[in-house]
């Protein structure tokens, strides 16, 4: 393989610090455009089968003030090409050469525990064992069956004997019935005890297995342990702390100090640069189930980085629209009775209350109705705006929640997509409207962020309606006929959905090829709905699109 080589070049002066939490910036598209143009050009093949199903991997670049000026450095998450250190590249946080030694160590261990598991599972006794219960299990079955059907024979021969009335046919068959029954119990009592014997003798055999699997889980458990405490990740004021502090009382997730932001500002750090703009970009194929495009920044991932981040990076200076205790006016009503309040959502305001102090539309309409205990149904995602429902009791919640759990209330939403869906065609009727059927779970090294999944993902299904088309976007109708978590946002983005993010979209979007449209999510709940509660009357209450 050609190694991309370091470009470090004077890009800009005096550049504020830029939080990696906030969007990427043009200081940082500079480096990495910059970057990209220098290894291409010096080999175009470099990538490494980046660009294969599910070979993408996650970059960096961090901008930094060096003594002699304003440079940039570049990393990569985890191993590329299956190496920890490539030339161009910041290193990684660990000793490599001590990581490398431990983790083959603990590997030949473990390899040592698995083959011993393998060997007792594919032994003669463990199969003797296993096909012992299984037939133990098999004939008492049969038997028992057999003895049934015997009984049952001999039932209604007793019925003959009892409908002759004679005292000595009536008695004969009393005695054979508690005979029967008797015997029945016998006969199911022995089996029982065969297969108890059995199940005892593959049971001790399973106990060691189980032993054999717990060895292999501790050691790699103590290896994991040992290969953190080989992290010292330095923060501006030199102090070092481990991945196995950071993460106390939990065990740091795999990969933990692997990825791309923090070996930057280890670098940075280490060789005394003040980092001044970060962010972390995707190269290649998206990796399966997931939503990744080509050379999109996006944040960092909560699982891995954010404890992580907290510790490297100086605190930054909160944005006007993030605030702690904000609590900005009530918002627009768009309906309202004894039972009910419908009221406009604004982009960038909390359906409920979260994590912070940060103000919410359950904290807002609590303070404007303080003698009620208003809940709202359903919820927005704090980008998204448009019709939110809120029941001013918990008779009237429960009620409008079984509507919502029976999916008869109609909801509609208008989105605007950065480009066109590649089977649209104009003059073909049937490309303009359709369904994504994509089943969806949470993304666990990575929430809240969502992927596709079928083998654990719950039903996830929406109807599509093209309205308006530009060349560069797609103003569409998205009808969800179920409630998952971001579920219009990933079967927009999703290669098998209309593979269009929504504009504005920064967990499963592009916006850097549209930087003039990114100012909020491009997501409006247009429609809602519903039977009221009290009247049974339909109720459709709309807000208009602001975009």
């Amino acid at each position: 393989m050609i190694e991309p080589t370091p470009l470090p070049g004077t890009i800009a002066a005096d550049i504020p610090f830029q939080s990696p939490y906030e969007p990427a910036t043009t200081l940082t598209q500079q480096a990495r455009d910059h970057w990209l143009a220098g290894v291409s050009a010096v080999n175009p093949s470099w990538y490494h089968g980046l660009y294969q199903p599910d070979g993408g991997k996650m970059f960096g670049v961090l901008v930094v003030r060096t003594p002699v000026g304003t440079a940039y450095l570049t990393g990569f998450s985890g191993m590329l090409d299956g190496r920890w250190e490539v030339p161009g590249f910041v290193p990684p946080v660990f000793d490599t050469a001590a990581g490398t030694y431990l983790l083959a160590e603990a590997a030949d261990t473990i390899a040592s525990f698995t083959a011993q598991l393998g060997a007792l599972v594919g032994s003669e006794r463990y199969r003797t064992a296993m096909a012992q219960l299984t037939d133990t299990k098999a004939s008492a079955t049969l038997a028992i069956r057999k003895q049934e059907q015997i009984n049952a024979r001999q039932k209604k021969e007793r019925e003959w004997l009892r409908a002759s009335g004679e005292p000595l046919a009536i008695e004969t068959a009393n005695r054979q019935s508690q005979y029967d029954r008797a015997h029945s119990k016998r006969l199911k009592k022995q089996w029982a005890h065969k297969i108890q014997r059995a199940e005892e003798c593959l049971g001790r055999l399973n106990d060691e297995t189980q032993a054999f699997k717990r060895q292999r889980s501790q050691c790699s458990k103590q290896a994991q342990i040992e290969h953190f405490k080989l992290y010292a990740l330095l923060n501006q004021a030199g102090e070092t702390r481990n991945p196995l502090a950071l993460f106390a009382p939990d065990m740091p997730p795999a990969g933990a100090g692997d990825c791309a932001a923090p070996k930057l500002l280890q670098a940075a750090w280490r060789w005394g640069y003040q980092p001044l703009a970060l962010a972390e970009f995707w190269l290649g194929a998206p990796p399966a189930g997931q939503i990744r495009h080509d050379r999109q920044f996006y944040p960092p991932c909560r699982s891995r980085c954010a404890p992580i981040l907290k510790h490297m990076l100086p605190p930054s200076r909160p944005s006007a629209k993030a605030v702690s205790g904000t609590r900005p006016g009530m918002p627009d009503i768009l309906f309202e009775d004894d039972w009910l309040l419908v009221i406009d959502k604004p982009s960038g305001l909390l359906s409920v209350p979260g994590k912070t102090d940060a103000a919410s539309v359950q904290s807002i309409v609590a303070a404007q109705y303080p003698a009620l205990h208003v809940l709202p149904v359903h919820r927005l995602d704090q980008d998204t705006s448009g019709v939110l429902l809120l029941a001013k009791s918990m008779e009237t919640y429960r009620k409008l929640q079984h509507q919502f759990m029976s999916r008869s209330v109609d909801k509609r939403y208008v989105a605007i997509l950065a480009g066109q869906p590649e089977n649209y065609a104009p003059d073909n009727r049937a490309s303009h409207e359709g369904w994504i059927k994509l089943p969806l779970r949470v993304d666990l090294e990575d929430r809240p962020r969502q992927m596709v999944c079928y083998d654990y993902g719950k039903e996830a299904l929406t109807h599509y309606r093209i309205l308006a088309t530009s060349p560069n976007s797609t103003r569409v109708e998205l009808t969800p006929h179920t409630g998952r978590t971001h579920q219009l946002r990933v079967h927009a983005a999703h290669i098998d959905g209309l593979n269009r993010p929504i504009l504005g979209d920064a967990l499963y979007g592009n916006n850097t090829l549209y930087p003039n449209r990114h100012d909020r999510l491009h997501l409006h709940a247009a429609r809602l709905a519903i039977e009221h509660p009290v009247s049974r009357e339909p109720l459709v209450i709309t807000s208009a699109t602001p975009f």
